[in-house]
């Protein structure tokens, strides 16, 4: 969770604490949970900032990853970062949400990778995006349209047909903990 730089600091530590509680665990030094908890996410986000501020490059993936994601959006394509923990949930709330919006006529389609394909890549291998259409667009538009975006955004991505997600190979550089964004301002 502090590696993907997507949730704040207390909602990580809110996390360890429940899982701690579902595993029946408890802080082997007598803590609370927590305090363990919280000295856990402290200790690993103090290391993520040594690496964020280790991250020579100016424009990482991650933010080439976004800048894919910005153009889709203006191609009236959605885009939902760590969305859900499957595909199969992803498709099925990435269209409630389009059919609940303002106005669903003037969405193409979406994209999206899950929770565990940002798993995935936190262990090395490529991003899996799923992506799907809406309306009159067809879902090879909304592929290509997502495959442009990506290798004009400088990412490498992986060519397989119109059926399967779309593979990029992304080493994942969020940067949001030295910057300050997702924490508090006394650990940095």
């Amino acid at each position: 969770m502090v590696r993907s730089a997507l949730l704040e600091h207390e909602m990580i530590v809110a996390a360890a604490v429940q899982w701690m509680e579902q595993q029946d665990v408890d802080a082997d030094d007598g803590r609370s949970k927590e305090d363990w908890s919280l000295a856990l996410v402290d200790k690993t986000v103090a290391g993520q900032i040594v690496q964020e501020s280790g991250w020579g490059e100016a424009f990482t993936d991650v933010d080439r990853l976004l800048a894919a994601f910005q153009s889709l959006e203006l191609e009236q394509i959605l885009c939902f970062e760590d969305f859900d923990f499957s595909v199969r949930e992803g498709h099925q709330n990435a269209i409630a949400d389009i059919a609940g919006s303002d106005d669903p006529t003037v969405v193409r389609g979406y994209v999206f990778y899950t929770g565990q394909d940002l798993d995935a890549v936190l262990k090395g291998r490529p991003l899996l995006i799923a992506f799907g259409a809406w309306g009159f667009t067809g879902i090879a538009v909304v592929r290509q349209a997502l495959v442009n975006a990506l290798g004009q955004a400088g990412l490498e991505v992986a060519e397989g047909t119109v059926d399967e997600r779309v593979s990029v190979k992304i080493q994942w550089h969020r940067r949001g903990w030295a910057s300050g964004d997702l924490g508090p301002a006394a650990l940095i």
